[in-house]
């Protein structure tokens, strides 16, 4: 079975010596090594071309094109590592890392999830900014990592974001080995609020602190974008839940509920006002949020793929959609699948992972590229006020007609 297969590489990549990365490879061909710069001849030069645009004597004015990386190069720093008391897990810890601009043309290499080097990614670079600066977060997917989506977090920092993403100990690969285990979903908006608590308290002699900023989105993919919907605002209809889930017990959403205190914690609400935007990426959950997702009042792009096989739009997008109130848009992938929305597909291929990685899905480069223009163009506008790309938000301006479906909510 591919899929086991893919679980086993990654978990002895996992274990292999922060020195010695593992190379592995399958009997597809493809060598599923470490050095992650075989990705490039997929379409992930993107930061190369980054790089280059850097090397400009003086950066032009902001804001820049959407279409393309930023003028800044990527730095990054990991080892940043958060505990507080979840409801359900006092003394619960995760770690996250942190993408930011720079204008350091040579440093030390990135290697993401202590493990995958990534070249052009500097590694403890200096800071090219001094002022505050917008925050995007990004919630990872069922037994993923923080780095999973790195073709999106890469391009914000390029634009001068501070990009910050978390493991949510418990559903990390290293935790489930691809297992799926929904009981994090009572975890990880609590996480999502304890991550801002520390971006506010973020240390006075940190070099991050001075442009560390109350201008936040969330993003998250898959459980990622569950996490999103929660966290921005989605109430949940605990009764319809259990009800539900007393006539299907063996529902696998149902085991969120099995927690001690969840009930009685997702009755509250899991939201944090200090969100500003949203924008979930092929989200599950409505099973829990019901008509209650309506309760989200800030403004959201939700994107969702047609061809999602694993959270299929009809049973959780569209009624998602369909039950949202308020200044929403809906970006909608005509040839997308659930792992459109990550790396995976390029670093695995479609022998290993299929649902958006073969050849009847949109091609990675075109979707990144889609994915990255949207979310940055909704993100500057509500985070800023930057109108410079509302003919790509309004539908005037379509660059993809026959990729993208568009749909918006006023109220």
């Amino acid at each position: 079975m591919r899929i086991g297969f893919l679980f086993l590489v990654l978990s002895l990549v996992a274990c292999g010596s922060d020195e010695s990365p593992a190379n592995f490879s399958a009997d597809t061909g493809r060598d599923f090594g470490a050095d992650l710069s075989v990705l490039s001849d997929a379409g992930m030069d993107a930061q190369a071309d980054a790089a280059d645009a850097a090397d400009v004597e003086v950066l032009p004015p902001q804001p820049w094109s959407v279409m393309e990386p930023g003028y800044y190069r990527v730095g990054y720093r990991s080892g940043f590592e958060v505990t507080y008391d979840a409801v359900g897990e006092p003394g619960r810890t995760f770690e996250f890392v942190v993408w930011y601009p720079t204008l350091d043309k040579d440093g030390l290499e990135a290697k993401y999830y202590n493990v995958f080097r990534r070249p052009g990614v500097q590694r403890d670079a200096s800071l090219a900014i001094t002022e505050p600066a917008p925050i995007l977060i990004f919630s990872h997917g069922n037994s993923s990592f923080a780095e999973q989506s790195y073709y999106m977090t890469e391009f914000f920092a390029s634009h001068g974001f501070v990009v910050v993403a978390l493991n949510h100990t418990g559903n990390t690969f290293k935790d489930t080995q691809g297992a799926i285990d929904l009981t994090s979903g009572a975890f990880r908006p609590q996480d999502i609020t304890a991550l801002l608590d520390r971006l506010e308290s973020w240390p006075a002699d940190d070099v991050l602190k001075p442009v560390i900023s109350d201008k936040i989105v969330l993003s998250g993919h898959s459980f990622g974008g569950y996490t999103t919907l929660a966290s921005s605002g989605a109430g949940f209809d605990v009764d319809y839940a259990e009800a539900y889930c007393g006539m299907h017990p063996d529902e696998d959403f149902c085991e969120i509920l099995a927690a001690d205190g969840v009930g009685d914690l997702f009755r509250g609400g899991l939201g944090d006002d200090r969100i500003k935007v949203a924008i979930p990426q092929a989200p599950g959950g409505f099973l829990v949020f019901q008509d209650k997702v309506s309760e989200i009042k800030i403004p959201t792009m939700l994107m969702t793929s047609l061809l999602d096989q694993t959270l299929p739009a009809v049973e959780e997008g569209d009624p998602i959609w369909n039950a949202m109130e308020g200044p929403h848009m809906r970006v909608a992938l005509l040839r997308g699948g659930h792992f459109t929305y990550s790396n995976m597909c390029e670093l695995f291929g479609a022998a290993v992972l299929d649902d958006g990685c073969s050849d009847q899905f949109v091609p990675f480069l075109t979707a990144s590229q889609i994915i990255d223009a949207y979310s940055l163009a909704f993100a500057r506008k509500h985070l800023l006020g930057d109108t410079s790309n509302d003919a790509l938000l309004d539908g005037t301006d379509q660059p993809w007609p026959t990729e993208v479906g568009l749909d918006w909510k006023t109220q």
